[in-house]
């Protein structure tokens, strides 16, 4: 069971951050696919057609990771930043 009383903003906001990304991520490349148009030339040349296929390209997992962390900690840095601020003038 999940205890909600000890579940803080920064996490909330955290899985929603993973989650868009994800789903962002799952979208979009649902939308690529199904809006593809191949270039497929008139000659019918099965050894061109081979070279010219492409199923997508994710990029590095390091960069990833890198950007969603950086991504992650400046906003966790900024949230804190805010709810000190907010505290400080109740």
């Amino acid at each position: 069971m999940i205890d909600f009383e000890n579940c803080s903003a920064i996490h909330i906001f955290s899985l929603l951050i993973n989650m868009v990304y994800i789903f962002g991520a799952l979208v979009f490349g649902y939308i690529s696919t199904v809006l593809y148009q191949p270039d497929i030339p008139e000659s019918g040349d099965v050894y061109f057609i081979q070279q010219s296929v492409a199923f997508g390209y994710t990029g590095s997992f390091l960069t990833t990771f890198c950007m969603r962390t950086g991504i992650g900690a400046m906003l966790i840095f900024v949230l804190l930043r805010l709810s000190a601020i907010w505290r400080a003038a109740k």
